[in-house]
């Protein structure tokens, strides 16, 4: 498995970027003092056309470029200001149009001052990253109109694509996005709503801005979620490349261009670019106001454990139950899905050595806010706990955001409302008690986990079985024909520059959770002893890697509603 590039330094070469779009701390920097610096060159007001050649010459055999001094970059807002070389490492000066956070002119390998620059806007690149960012830039300019566009609308996948060249190509700290997105879309519907709802053309934005996103919205669909769906199932990297453009424009935050970044970071995007929060949280016992201005709104739940106890292992639900205490919260209701983002202590360090995804987290009033539709009276107060029941004709009445509530009457008003001899005959007023035994049965289901190794990201999704099959095998239980797929944007590579994406069958994936369930630490050790006893990751068995992956590695965790019962 291809890993991208860490966030610490790995080795000289691979730190001297092309330098990004927005902010960061750049590789090997120093902090320079003010007697240090030296003026810089008055740059340009304005860059020219970034699409213009400039006299760039490429070298493809060398795959090195020749840019003359003061040369602006295409598809860059950045200027060459010169070129060294040092220790054998040729580079090009560059400083950018705007500030830049924590840079500081300096030459990343010897800390020297080769070109004046900038200390807040100069940089240094090596003429191998240039030409790679370059051509890929011009490449992602010819190619927009050449992209498989899917604009029929397609399902979910229903059965498995394996093999290589499947799923999402990765390009340039793209693992992050890939990985994501093949959670979100290959064999899931539950996030549909943001690639069809016609809502986000109707918020106020600049025109460019709204046009960014109607552009994101656009890409993900129609290039990416359909074309996934399709017969091949296979995205290509300038898919992704628009993508991410199209989000550093829509989002006003440009290192979505280039950069490394978190999935969190993408999904909270989404959230506010399409106005679409649907896990809704309350405070204890608080009933939700007319204006659900008490009820908290997200797009992903991010958990929080300090891990007082040092515990080396927990679960998914745990977590989250745990999470939810330490903020005195509760669901106000059942969410169409739960995205859970587990406990780190950095992007790529866990609270917990092993986590163990539950294959399914079951609901009771200790995760889930009961509170009657009509009068507000939550499920406990200072004396007792309070019986509630449902109604799924009476509920229409008085829902208004079914995401909001769980659809419920306390047992006053539920005598209040069904006091006609019609109502208590008619089927559809069909009164039902709820409580912990009923909310027990409503789950929310696994369906990926998102997984992070060194900075590269992989996946595991479901291919859910179809109801037909459910009906034909009547002897079957829920689940048993569902297959669990590996993912991999950068699984192999093509003269180390064009990645190969590949699925695989995860074929054992739910018995390896059942024995992390069962065993708990012996299997965690067994797990430890398996990676100490091979010196090189690639000894170890395909098992081995994915197990590892699974329960140290998973970062992310996907589940969905499963449709409410209240019996």
């Amino acid at each position: 498995m291809g890993d991208e590039h860490s966030d610490g330094p790995k080795n000289r070469s691979s730190n001297l970027t092309t330098p990004p779009v927005g902010g960061g701390q750049p590789p090997f920097s120093r902090n320079v003092s003010n007697d240090d610096r030296q003026p810089s060159v008055q740059l340009n007001p304005k860059p020219p056309d970034a699409r213009a050649p400039q006299g760039i010459t490429f070298n493809h055999t060398q795959r090195t470029v020749d840019i003359p001094d003061n040369t602006w970059l295409p598809g860059f807002p950045y200027q060459v200001r010169g070129r060294v070389t040092c220790e054998n490492e040729e580079l090009y000066a560059i400083e950018a149009v705007k500030p830049l956070s924590g840079y500081t002119g300096l030459c990343p390998i010897c800390q020297r001052r080769h070109v004046p620059l900038s200390p807040s806007r100069g940089y240094y690149a090596t003429s191998r990253s240039l030409y790679d960012k370059l051509v890929s830039a011009q490449s992602s300019e010819t190619s927009l109109q050449e992209l498989r566009c899917e604009r029929n609308k397609l399902p979910p996948l229903k059965k498995p694509l394996i093999g290589k060249n499947i799923g999402i190509q990765g390009e340039s700290n793209s693992c992050y996005l890939d990985a994501t997105l093949y959670c979100m879309f290959a064999y899931n519907d539950v996030f549909d709503k943001l690639i069809y709802s016609p809502e986000v053309k109707n918020n106020p934005h600049s025109d460019e801005q709204d046009s960014a996103i109607s552009n994101v919205q656009t890409l993900l669909r129609d290039n990416i979620a359909h074309v996934l769906r399709s017969g091949k199932g296979y995205v290509r990297r300038e898919a992704i490349l628009h993508l991410r453009q199209q989000l550093g424009k829509a989002t006003k935050d440009q290192t979505f261009s280039n950069d490394e970044k978190d999935p969190t970071e993408f999904l909270r995007a989404c959230e506010k670019l399409f106005h679409y929060s649907p896990i809704k949280t309350i405070q204890y016992d608080e009933k939700p106001k007319d204006d659900y201005s008490n009820i908290t709104s997200n797009f992903i739940w991010e958990c929080f454990d300090d891990n007082i106890e040092k515990k080396s292992s927990t679960n998914v639900q745990t977590l989250f139950t745990n999470s939810l205490r330490q903020f005195q919260q509760k669901l106000a209701g059942v969410p169409p899905f739960l995205i859970l983002v587990a406990p780190r202590h950095s992007r790529t360090e866990r609270s917990y050595k092993y986590i163990t995804p539950d294959l399914k987290i079951r609901l009771d009033d200790d995760l889930v806010q009961l509170c009657c539709l009509k009068c507000g009276v939550t499920a406990k107060n200072s004396e007792k706990e309070r019986e509630f029941f449902h109604c799924p004709q009476c509920s229409l009445e008085y829902v208004q955001d079914s995401m909001s509530k769980v659809m419920c009457f306390c047992l006053n008003c539920v005598k209040e409302i069904h006091t006609t001899p019609e109502q208590l005959v008619d089927e559809k007023h069909s009164v039902k008690q709820i409580g912990n035994k009923a909310l027990n049965k409503q789950v929310l289901e696994l369906f990926a986990v998102l997984c992070i190794e060194k900075s590269h990201y992989v996946a595991f999704v479901k291919c859910k079985a179809s109801p037909k099959q459910h009906f034909l095998q009547q002897t079957a239980s829920q689940g048993e024909n569902d297959q669990w797929l590996f993912f991999d944007s950068m699984s192999d590579r093509i003269d180390d520059q064009i990645n190969i994406p590949s699925v695989s069958h995860a074929e054992s994936f739910e018995e390896w959770i059942a024995t992390a369930v069962k065993y708990e630490e012996k299997f965690f050790r067994f797990l430890d002893d398996q990676r100490k006893s091979t010196q090189y990751k690639q000894s170890l068995s395909t098992k081995d890697i994915m197990q590892l992956r699974l329960f140290r590695d998973g970062a992310f965790f996907f589940y969905e509603c499963a449709q409410a019962i209240y019996t």
